[in-house]
């Protein structure tokens, strides 16, 4: 499991980095204007899935499954609402083949 870091993005531009996504999962920085890019260079979709670790009224909230179709690049929002105890967010991969991940935030 990697800590994936934050990337801030500025005006002037900004040089950005992908890693490989984890067979065990990874970690990742997550809040307001946050949002992890996904970039999928194989032949087969794959499932990246957004652990949920909070409860509404003793009900556990679902964890948030996205699709990654077959060569593609797919961004989601990375919302406090996905913080764990450490205030990071948790992904897990259905599989990390030809999977590479960045995340990253906008400041004007």
């Amino acid at each position: 499991m990697a800590a994936l870091p934050l990337q801030v993005l500025v005006p002037a531009g900004s040089v950005s980095s992908f890693d490989p996504a984890s067979g065990g999962g990874d970690t990742c920085p997550c809040g307001d204007g946050v949002w992890i890019e996904f970039i999928n260079a194989g032949a087969q979709a794959r499932t990246v899935t957004l652990v949920t670790p909070g409860a509404y009224r003793g009900l556990a909230i679902a964890d948030r499954a996205v699709p990654i179709p077959a060569n593609s690049t797919v961004k989601v929002p990375a919302s406090g609402d996905y913080a764990g105890a450490n205030g990071r967010a948790s992904i897990t991969y259905d599989a990390p083949t030809d999977l590479r991940v960045g995340v990253f935030r906008y400041t004007s």
